[in-house]
């Protein structure tokens, strides 16, 4: 395995070469707790609550852990993320609803938020 620095200045923790982000595990830490510092303390507490953690396991039980989007395109990838379609930022009342999630590779859910950066 081909392995390179933790991309955090100063730092010389080595990591897989293809590894995302591409930081340590100290320092992805550090990384996670700065993204959720940024986002709506109610979406964060929400994304950590019981409620949510127990839907996300059912859906992706449901749905085979597959990613929808592959399917459509007549592919099989393995999925660990449950997306909403209308963000809860957008819709609060659809965070639950299962009409308003996709079971999605990290792949697919990357090429989405990106788009839907692009849109905003």
């Amino acid at each position: 395995m081909i392995m390179k620095r933790c991309s955090k200045p100063g730092c010389i923790n080595h990591i897989p070469r293809s590894q995302r982000p591409p930081y340590c595990i100290d320092h992805q830490r550090i990384n996670n707790r700065t993204y959720d510092d940024k986002r709506d303390p109610k979406t964060v507490q929400f994304y950590h609550s019981a409620a949510w953690k127990q839907f996300r396991i059912a859906v992706l039980n449901e749905r085979h852990h597959l990613c929808e989007v592959c399917i459509a395109t007549g592919e099989l990838t393995p999925a660990d993320t449950v997306h909403h379609i209308v963000e809860i930022k957008r819709d609060w009342s659809r965070r639950l609803d299962r009409t308003n999630v996709q079971v999605i590779c990290r792949a697919c859910h990357n090429k989405e938020h990106k788009r839907g950066f692009l849109a905003d």
